[in-house]
């Protein structure tokens, strides 16, 4: 009996003292909102976290340590505009080539990650969004791996898992496309997937392979490890993305960092607490897209449409220098708290850039969006809320005084935007359990068995023509063929024998 509870205790207290890396050497702030809530958890649960992330730590959490691979990228996103669509793709990935050659020999030569090179940790979970280079290294601790993906993400990501791509029903990443699509449009939607990944895998990732193979010789490719993966979480849900079959190891979360408003800076306070029954309106374009970048043309439109409402306005504008004619009822800060701000009873509309966790927090408020896409998922999350009668779009290039004036009008006097957004979120509560506890819950699944086998699917062991069954296909066209070229053959062997003889000219004459 001693020893049966002494065995349970050394198990107890494994389970609640695992060592946890998390690595997202590269992604923005906005993806390192999505995994440190997920480390938080792990870490409130007794577990040891390490967190390797571009951004220095904004608070000290027990249990967790962080690792900053600080990089001063000051980036114009307005300038990648032209990177979206079909025929950007190839100058896409060159630019990505790059970027993730520099990242990586950052991340690498970094003097605290080569110091816990020689730790041993249980599970290792990393961002899955261009951070491909960090699944050869993490390899190398035998360990399970489990990707975090703050969205639905690029084809690759889900195809790695075993997804099928639905070209013909679901929209890639960076098109504008919905799920209802015209032949063009499913024709662009092929083409995009499969360059995408073609180019993912030639552009980058070979490359790649080549520098960790140099630096780690024993290191296995980008591809093997994909092929080994636990899991994926994903951040998804049926109110922010269009539905699609997914393998036990796909994991859907929500929600992750939505937490219990809290009271907000006294200045923004009393800006929107005086707003009353009309309200005020939120415009932010996220962590990574600046309003101060946006063209000085496309900033007076909106002034002047600012300038005709009756609502206020709180702007995130990062620069020193407000925009110019500047009406009294917009009021500018370098930063706010945006969930704070549209979890007040008086906000009316967010005007958003379309990232997934702003659009999680105005469909968690119940908050109509006017989308502003600029680059990358953010044109597809857009879509989809315009599809759902909950938003409205407009494009950068378009924008005008009349055309911004409208929108809003029709946003803040039609009751439907509202109503439409409520449902959704309805259907983003209305979930079997809080998103990181769910997360943590799998997570910790994969530490009890040392993996996910159980649930893989065997179609990842497939190679392409037994996957899509070009072999099976090919034999029934040729089965086929061969059928219909039988039937011919014992028709004309029939008609021949039944037909009359020809009677010669000579006999014709007798």
């Amino acid at each position: 009996m001693k020893s049966i509870l002494l065995v349970l205790l050394c198990l107890a207290c494994w389970c609640n003292g695992a060592r946890v890396l998390v690595l997202g050497p590269f992604g923005s702030y906005s993806h390192k909102l999505v995994y440190m809530p997920i480390a938080e958890s792990l870490a409130e649960k007794g577990h040891n976290v390490t967190v390797v992330s571009p951004f220095r730590p904004k608070k000290i959490v027990e249990n967790i340590r962080e690792i900053a691979l600080v990089r001063k990228d000051d980036v114009n996103f307005f300038n990648f505009r032209m990177l979206q669509g079909l025929p950007a793709v190839i100058p896409r990935f060159w630019f990505m080539k790059q970027l993730m050659a520099e990242i990586y020999s950052d991340f690498i030569h970094n003097e605290q990650f080569k110091a816990i090179q020689g730790e041993q940790f249980d599970v290792i979970l990393i961002d899955a969004i261009f951070n491909e280079f960090c699944l050869p290294i993490a390899d190398l601790w035998q360990v399970p791996i489990v990707l975090i993906s703050p969205s639905i993400g690029p084809p690759w990501i889900l195809g790695n898992m075993g997804v099928a791509h639905h070209s013909a029903s679901y929209p890639s990443t960076w098109t504008s496309y919905s799920t209802d699509m015209s032949f063009t449009q499913r024709l662009f939607n092929t083409l995009e997937v499969t360059l995408a990944e073609v180019a993912m895998d030639l552009m980058v990732n070979r490359p790649l392979n080549a520098m960790i193979k140099r630096d780690f010789p024993q290191a296995r490719t980008i591809r093997e490890v994909t092929n080994d993966l636990s899991l994926c979480i994903v951040t998804s849900n049926p109110a922010l993305n269009w539905p699609r079959p997914l393998p036990p190891t796909i994991i859907e979360v929500v929600g992750l960092h939505i937490k219990t408003p809290k009271p907000l800076p006294a200045d923004l306070k009393k800006f929107a607490d005086e707003a009353g029954e009309t309200g005020f309106i939120l415009f932010t374009l996220g962590s990574i897209v600046k309003s101060s970048t946006i063209p000085k043309e496309t900033v007076q439109s909106f002034v002047r449409a600012f300038s005709k409402i009756r609502q206020r306005v709180i702007w995130k504008w990062e620069a020193d220098q407000p925009p110019a004619n500047l009406p009294a009822n917009v009021m500018t800060v370098k930063w706010l708290p945006q969930g704070d701000l549209l979890a007040h009873g008086n906000i009316r509309l967010f005007i958003s850039h379309g990232g997934l966790l702003g659009l999680q927090e105005a469909i968690f408020n119940s908050v109509p969006l006017l989308g502003l896409p600029v680059v990358n998922d953010q044109v597809l999350n857009v879509v989809k809320i315009v599809k759902e009668g909950a938003g409205l779009s407009l494009e950068w290039e378009t924008i005008t005084e009349d055309n911004v004036l409208a929108a809003l009008d029709s946003l803040l006097t039609n009751a439907s935007y509202r109503g439409n957004m409520s449902r959704l979120s309805s259907l983003m509560k209305d979930v079997p359990m809080d998103g990181r506890e769910k997360a943590v819950y799998w997570i910790e699944h994969v530490l009890r068995h040392g993996g996910t086998r159980h649930m893989r699917i065997s179609s990842l062991d497939l190679p392409f023509y037994q996957h899509y069954l070009l072999d099976v296909i090919g034999l029934m066209i040729f089965i086929a063929l061969l059928m219909t070229a039988l039937v011919v053959f014992i028709a004309r062997r029939l008609c021949n024998r039944t037909r009359p003889a020809k009677i010669s000219s000579k006999a014709k004459v007798q």
